[in-house]
């Protein structure tokens, strides 16, 4: 029942928002999105739909978690792929 519960939640989300680096054109850090973190990634252009970028889309509730978890570990390298180029 969990699993069910978590899922609904994901889908009812009202905005999420992308914590990683700018991508010119394509997606700006900070920026805010309509629903949840699963149809921000979905609306991205195919190029840009890679794990890094997924992992850096967060819904509203885990944001501050994230900004958090930002200072180091998995988040912070995703983010440093994405900015040195080797991400996408």
């Amino acid at each position: 029942m969990a699993v069910k519960r978590k899922a609904a939640a994901r889908s009812e989300a009202r905005y999420c928002m992308y914590l990683g680096p700018t991508i010119r054109g394509v997606i700006q850090n900070g920026q805010v999105f309509p629903g949840s973190a699963e149809d921000a990634f979905a609306a991205l252009p195919e190029r840009w739909r890679t794990r890094e970028v997924r992992m850096l889309l967060v819904n509203e509730e885990q944001i501050p978690e994230a900004l958090g978890r930002l200072q180091g570990g998995l988040l912070r390298r995703c983010r440093d792929r994405l900015a040195d180029g080797t991400g996408a």
